[in-house]
Formats: structure tokens, sequence, C-alpha cells
């Protein structure tokens, strides 16, 4: 028996303007839903999943302190989502609270204080041991990037597929260790901008260091990292968990012209599969 309904959500995938990429599993059922899913976007905030998989990895090792205080390097200051652009410049945070920014507002400034801590070419060697072949961190989020052989400018980008492999692997408790992909997961579950949750019942997580708590019933706790670049791409990866013990990982990458009707029909596929499961 087959739980994603298929049909309905190739159907709501008929009503993208552009391109996209789609990764739907259901790990517990054997099952997954695949389209598009190895085609490569910009990966606009969705870098930052593997960011902060390389960086509690560095937590572990020893090679980070995750409760360093360290002023924002002035040139990680950048525009777009976030609130350290704004702020003053005589703060300081640790490693561990610049993560936290980076996911739950996806804060553009703490991401390249990041990518500086983590080290770009650090960075690519993780993605690549990981099996994240496609996916490449050019350089920090607006600004100038390496100009590669072609005479191109470098850039940032993943698929579907690889955000899925990211999002099982922290499900399982396998993405770095199972004391990391927990804790990573309680930031998600935190999440302040995304996109396929916008249609659930979602049952709002106030972030703490805490363990997740039990699903309530009638709610659904969405553990997820949108990205998007206005009128140009809009993505969502995303753990969902029910009260009666389902979950699902669900990634979709577009790259159309109207970031809010995209909204919409992320919100529809994870409707789609959140109404099939809420059944079981």
């Amino acid at each position: 028996m087959r739980y994603i309904p298929e049909e309905k959500i190739r159907k709501i995938c008929e009503e993208v303007n552009g391109a996209y990429g789609l990764y739907i599993s259901l790990p517990d059922h054997g099952e997954k839903l695949t389209i598009n899913e190895n085609a490569i976007f910009n990966a606009a905030s969705t870098i930052k999943i593997p960011l902060m998989a390389l960086l509690w990895k560095d937590f572990e090792d020893g090679r980070l302190d995750p409760d360093k205080m360290e002023p924002l390097h002035e040139d990680c200051k950048v525009w777009g989502s976030g609130v350290l652009k704004s702020l003053s410049d005589n703060y300081q945070m640790c490693l561990y609270d610049y993560a936290v920014l980076m996911m739950i507002v996806s804060d553009n400034s703490a991401t390249n204080h990041i990518i500086d801590a983590v080290d770009r070419d650090r960075a690519n060697a993780f993605f690549a041991e990981n099996g994240w072949t496609n996916t490449h961190l050019g350089g920090k989020l607006f600004k100038p990037k390496p100009i590669l052989p072609n005479g191109e400018e470098d850039w940032n980008y993943t698929t579907a597929a690889d955000l899925a492999d990211m999002m099982e692997k922290m499900l399982a408790g396998k993405l770095v260790s199972e004391a990391a992909s927990r804790q990573m997961m309680q930031i998600l579950a935190g999440q302040q901008v995304g996109k396929f949750d916008k249609s659930l019942p979602v049952e709002h997580y106030s972030f703490t260091k805490e363990p997740l708590p039990p699903v309530p019933e009638g709610k659904v706790i969405v553990c997820n990292k949108g990205g998007s670049l206005v009128g140009k791409v809009l993505h969502d990866a995303a753990i969902m968990l029910l009260p009666n013990g389902e979950r699902a990982v669900m990634t979709m990458m577009t790259a159309t012209p109207d970031n809010n009707i995209t909204t919409q029909i992320l919100g529809k596929v994870s409707r789609a599969v959140y109404d099939e499961l809420v059944k079981l």
C-alpha cells in the first residue's frame, strides 16, 4: 500500500510556473516520490543546512568551541534576512548562537560568520565526503564569489535529493552523530520563516536546548529550513512529525517568478502528505 498521494502531488506540481525538483520520503514505510530530484538550483538559504552540520562536527571534534564569544566580523554584515545587520558593533555572541540565528531567522550575516569559522574549502570537502555531490558553497552570501576558469562567478547550489539526504540522516540520528542530529532538529523546529509549514496545524515550538516534546493531538511539528531569492527561487527542506508517530521528509526546490504563489504550492504539497499520514 502506498501512503504518498502521488497523483495528487503531481497535479499540484503542474501549477509551478518554472523549474522544480521534489523529493518526498516516508522512511518508516520505505516509500518515496521523486521528480527532477537531481536538478541543480541556486541554494539560497538551504545551503545553511549542510553548513550547520559541519559546524556541529567541528564542535564535536573540538575544532571549534560552541561557547566561545566572538564579535561579528565586519566583512560578514550583509543585507537580506536576519537581525545582526541592524545591531550595533559592540556586541559578541557565541558560535552556537550564531548558528541558531542562521537557522531560525535565516540570518545571512550570522551565516557568513560561520562560513569564516568552518572555511569554504573544508565545507565543500565535507559535502563531498557525505555524498552530497551536487551541493557546493561558492562563497559568502551576498558577497562577490571567486571567478571560475570559465570566467563566471562561482555560486552556491544544491538539489532536492541532496537536501533530502541531509534531512533523512538527521531524522535517523546519523547526521554527524545522534546527539548532533537531535540538537539540529530542535533548532529547526523553531523555524520562523519556513514554507512547507504554512498550511499545516503546526505546534509552534519556542526553541530551547530541551528535547522536542511529544506532538500534541491535532498538531504537527515541522523541522525545516527554507530559502528564497525574490522573483528567482524558493525552496524548503523539512522533517514532519505527527502525533501518531508518522514521519516524513520533504524537500522542494523551485525557480519561479512569483514567490508568493510558489509558497502556496509548497503548502499544498505538504498538506497533501499530512492529510494522508494523519489517517494512519
